[in-house]
């Protein structure tokens, strides 16, 4: 059998599975390359429909066809201590920066946590360094917000690499070690999200691989669903939204009692926009009406520090960019205007927010407008250094594109891709 046939057999497999579910085609399907990329072993574990496939074609278990996930190799330090931090070893699994082995794997640290005693300094010690982790977190995340992943990113890369804990905790501990971890863990995937801000996107997935990792092991399941919703953002931002289902459908599906509402509103406003980019006009509405029911029970004073992106003003955005996919720019103009009536949470926001009121507009032939609310998102975003801001202002500019004749836009595409040319992403369009 070529592996065009396997190929053709495969997909045959995977619309038998769709049309006897019921459900909406997600994936592109199998390829010559893809099946060159199964055999080679760049791929190893594709996703569930893929390999639900591959399994019921060949007839064979995922063990017997070598579909499986890399665990890296473990090695240890010369000082006593043992670093949360790993860059792994393996093929799959090594940084794509080619940075070298640095540490303990988390795994290993927790897994020989009871090995020694604990004396009272050690247990301040580990609480100093869980406040050291939370204030990285916080300071690199305002970082992202304010300035974008693309300097955000070697700085949050730089700690790591340098961040160790203290030595292994006895059973008496084990809270605290489990603490230590799960803060880690929101390190970790706030440095995915610089990554793929910067574009760095296989280095994005690596560092939440990661943190996914560590919040199993430290036994937050809620961590483990926020990593997943992180995951699905980025599947979504580069045009895989059949996978960014995946991620959601897992943190749903396993993890849902544990969900705080915040993260619970961001995970299902994040499905509407996923079948909106499907053009599923009908689940797009389900879910960003879920999401504003599950959105009546928030409280802040009840959330989990990492849920605290979520407000209001996220919900009524992804809302926005879901309506504006399935052309309802009516509702989608109404919801925009009251965004930022109301304000939003940070610089970034504004942006996002700004910019998709410009598009609003442009696509309901309203040129001033959209010129208006392009320039102030062009002015919030000065100083950003970020591939996801400069992805949602190039979609602005081409929405007003067509209406390049009138002076009015031509002199504001021409004055902003002239100050355009200093920024680190390069020239637009």
């Amino acid at each position: 059998m070529s592996r065009q046939e396997l190929a053709d057999d495969c997909n045959a497999e995977l619309a038998r599975r769709y049309r006897t579910g019921g459900r909406i085609r997600r994936w592109a399907g199998f390829t010559e390359k893809v099946i060159g990329a199964l055999e080679r072993g760049e791929i190893r574990w594709p996703n569930e429909d893929y390999r639900a496939a591959l399994c019921a074609v060949l007839k064979a278990d995922e063990r017997t066809l070598g579909l499986y996930i890399d665990r890296p190799a473990e090695a240890s330090d010369e000082n006593g201590f043992r670093a949360i931090w790993r860059w792994p070893v393996s093929h799959r699994g090594a940084d794509p920066s080619g940075a070298p082995d640095m540490a303990h794997d988390v795994a290993e640290w927790l897994s020989t946590r009871s090995a020694q005693s604990a004396s009272v300094d050690n247990s301040i010690s580990t609480s100093d360094h869980l406040a050291r982790i939370d204030a990285a977190r916080a300071h690199f995340e305002h970082m992202y917000r304010r300035v974008g992943g693309i300097l955000a990113r070697p700085r949050i890369e730089a700690f790591l690499r340098e961040l160790i804990v203290p030595p292994t905790l006895s059973r008496q501990h084990a809270r605290r070690a489990s603490d230590l971890v799960a803060a880690t863990a929101r390190l970790v995937a706030i440095a995915g999200v610089c990554c793929y801000d910067a574009e760095q996107h296989a280095r994005a997935q690596y560092h939440f691989g990661r943190a996914l990792n560590m919040a199993a092991e430290s036994g937050d399941k809620a961590l483990s669903s926020y990593v997943r919703a992180l995951m699905a953002n980025q599947a979504l931002c580069i045009g895989q939204p059949g996978r960014a289902i995946d991620h959601i459908d897992v943190a749903l599906s396993r993890n849902r009692p544990f969900l705080s509402p915040a993260l619970l509103t961001d995970l299902l406003v994040m499905k509407a926009k996923c079948y909106a980019h499907l053009g599923s006009r009908s689940e797009c509405l389900h879910y960003i009406h879920a999401a504003e029911d599950a959105y009546g029970r928030f409280d802040p004073r009840h959330e989990p520090s990492e849920t605290g992106y979520v407000h209001s003003g996220l919900l009524e955005l992804k809302s926005v960019e879901a309506l504006l996919q399935i052309g309802d720019l009516v509702e989608a103009r109404l919801r925009a205007e009251s965004l930022l009536a109301h304000g939003s949470a940070n610089p970034r926001s504004d942006v996002y927010a700004q910019a998709t009121l410009s598009m609003v507009c442009a696509a309901r032939r309203q040129a001033d407008e959209s010129v208006s609310w392009a320039m102030k998102a062009f002015d919030n975003a000065l100083g950003m250094e970020s591939w996801r801001i400069r992805g949602r202002l190039d979609l602005m500019l081409k929405a007003l594109l067509p209406f390049g004749g009138e002076k009015r836009v031509k002199e504001v595409l021409s004055a902003y891709l002239v100050r355009d040319h200093y920024s680190t992403t390069g020239p637009m369009l």
